[in-house]
């Protein structure tokens, strides 16, 4: 019969043990590696996403921003309409004629445009116009 040694059934038993655990490493690292790769892969893709999501919040909020400016434009207009259209459909060339003489009186008692506007509540620029044409029209 053939004797066998311990070193040598020890031998038999531990090089496919090492060799089975050696593989077992190999593989372990190997799925280590893909999975590292994808978290990294992954982690890029959250940065893009979140970049995005920032920007389409700014842009909503630009949006909320502008669509509440343009209601208050419209209720201010709103607002306004019925006073326009009474005080330019109340002028009559008579009206006109007082105001423009009322504007002289003014302006010969020493008002500045400014003042003038505010007292026949129209705008400055339409006074300085009104008073130039007032200064052409004494000249003639």
């Amino acid at each position: 019969m053939v004797q066998i040694a311990y070193s040598q059934i020890l031998l038999f038993i531990m090089v496919p043990l090492f060799t089975a655990a050696l593989m077992y490493y190999v593989s372990l690292n190997k799925r280590h590696k893909e999975l590292n790769r994808k978290y990294d892969e992954l982690r890029r893709e959250f940065y893009t996403l979140e970049g995005k999501y920032t920007e389409l919040n700014d842009k909503v909020a630009i949006s909320a921003s502008f669509s509440d400016s343009l209601k208050q434009a419209e209720v201010t207009t709103s607002l306004q309409a019925p006073r326009i259209r009474h005080h330019s459909s109340t002028k009559t060339a008579d009206d006109k004629k007082l105001r423009y003489q009322h504007l002289q009186s003014l302006s010969a008692s020493g008002m500045a445009a400014a003042e003038i506007a505010s007292i026949l509540s129209i705008s400055n620029h339409e006074a300085e116009q009104m008073l130039s044409l007032a200064k052409i029209a004494n000249k003639n």
